[in-house]
């Protein structure tokens, strides 16, 4: 898990695809203008003064880790267990 990560966009779409994010969030994301609500709702319950610098990581990554410390919020708001994401990002 360590090194397993893709494009932020192909996740992006993927996202979309498994109903975690719509269409329009994905698209906004992909061409970095804004974030998924469910990211930053997340992001809103962190201290105020690391909100700004994870919206800005979250917006402009080229590439999201299986690892990202925003994987684990994010996949139980969804129901993902890790074997799902295992699989999303390759790992067998």
């Amino acid at each position: 898990r360590e090194q397993a990560s893709m494009p932020s966009m192909e996740f992006a779409i993927l996202s979309a695809s498994k109903g975690w994010i719509t269409d329009a969030e994905a698209l906004a994301w992909g061409s970095k203008t804004s974030i998924p609500a469910l990211a930053d709702d997340i992001i809103k319950l962190m201290p105020a003064d690391e909100q700004l610098r994870m919206r800005l990581v979250v917006l402009t990554s080229e590439t999201i880790g299986r690892n990202n410390p925003m994987m684990a919020p994010l996949m139980n708001a969804q129901g993902v267990e890790d074997a799902e994401m295992d699989e999303v990002f390759g790992i067998n």
